[in-house]
């Protein structure tokens, strides 16, 4: 009888501690993923970063473009279309300078910790907004960049 229950007592710590063992593997491999998953979002935040990075040292450069512009504009011998083209570029420029600041001003880091699927809703929606950005910046850079050289070229 005292054999049959270790027996018995033996096969129930075994199970116990198998279960034990695999329960504690379900839970590594759980976090394995979500360390994946975390991983994977904040690969997905640098390259929204990096887009942001991409354009913000050409802020001065948006701002410099924006005041010779302005100062053209000033010109009273202007003709009503050029006065108009100015306009509009000026108009961009401030947008593009605007679209930067609110989304600097709006972007919050992500809290890793939180429900992962949020996260990675949030990080796509600031991708686009980001990119919409970014290219808002580059097309009113140019815009002013090509009115610059336009002038430029009259007045020669």
């Amino acid at each position: 009888m005292k054999k049959r229950f270790r027996f018995v007592h033996y096969i129930s710590w075994s199970v116990l501690f198998a279960f034990a063992v695999m329960a504690c593997g379900g839970d590594q491999k759980a976090k394995e993923d979500d360390n994946a998953a975390v991983a994977s979002l904040q690969a997905m935040e640098r390259e929204v970063i990096d887009v942001h990075d991409e354009v913000m040292p050409k802020m001065a450069t948006l701002n410099n473009t924006r005041v010779k512009l302005l100062k053209q504009y000033g010109d009273e011998n202007l003709s009503v279309e050029k006065r108009t083209g100015l306009s509009t570029a000026i108009m961009h420029l401030e947008e593009a300078d605007s679209l930067m600041w609110d989304w600097m001003h709006n972007y919050n880091r992500p809290d890793y910790g939180g429900n992962l699927d949020s996260v990675r809703v949030y990080l796509e929606n600031e991708m686009v907004t980001v990119t919409i950005m970014r290219d808002k910046f580059v097309s009113s850079m140019e815009e002013g960049e090509a009115l610059l050289t336009k002038f430029s070229d009259d007045d020669h």
